[in-house]
Parts: structure tokens; sequence; C-alpha cells
């Protein structure tokens, strides 16, 4: 599931924790699914790269990823990436398995 690109981020070493908790992290993005920010998580698992952050902003929480941060990136069905802190990836994964569970549980 997971992937480290070296040739990205030749070192990388640590991480820190974000703030976040996983459960805030679902219901804002729920809402951003429901807008029709976020995709719906697809019931595959999506290829994932794992480096330092890029100072980019987390797609589930809004928080700036810092070169201190692991940043999770997924490559989505039909092109396009998604850079989520650690919470917000547990989130992510939590919400594709009660779409699993059941079709509407996301919406």
């Amino acid at each position: 599931m997971l992937r480290y690109r070296a040739h990205r981020f030749p070192h990388l070493s640590g991480g820190s924790v974000r703030s976040s908790n996983p459960t805030d992290c679902a219901a804002t993005m729920r809402s951003k699914i429901r807008s029709g920010e976020l995709p719906q998580p697809a019931e595959t698992l999506e290829k994932c790269w794992v480096g330092k952050g890029t100072k980019r902003l987390c797609h589930g929480c809004g928080a700036a990823l810092s070169s201190d941060d692991l940043e999770y990136e997924l490559d989505i069905p039909g092109g396009g990436i998604l850079p989520f802190d650690a919470n917000c990836l547990a989130a992510w994964n939590g919400l594709r398995a009660e779409r699993i569970a059941g079709p509407d549980a996301v919406e």
C-alpha cells in the first residue's frame, strides 16, 4: 500500500504527529465529499507515496504539511494527487471501509 519515492526525498527520517485527530478529519472529509471538494474514496486502494512534507495543504484538514511532517500522496483514479497528513490518511481509509460496508455510508 505505501511506497517511498527515494529519488524525491533522499534524507527522510522521523516525522511528526499532526494535532488533528482522525475523527475530526473524517467529519471534515465527509463534508468535503458531499460538497464535491473531495472525490469518493475508491473501493480499491490507491497508490500511496510517502515522503517529507512539501508545504502543500492537506486535502483533509487544510493544514500546511511542513518539511518536519510526513506527507502521504494518494494517486486517485482518473488522475490527480491528494496530499494528506497521517491522521487524515487514517480517516480516508476509514471512509473507504465505510463505503465498502455500505454504499451510502459516506454520503
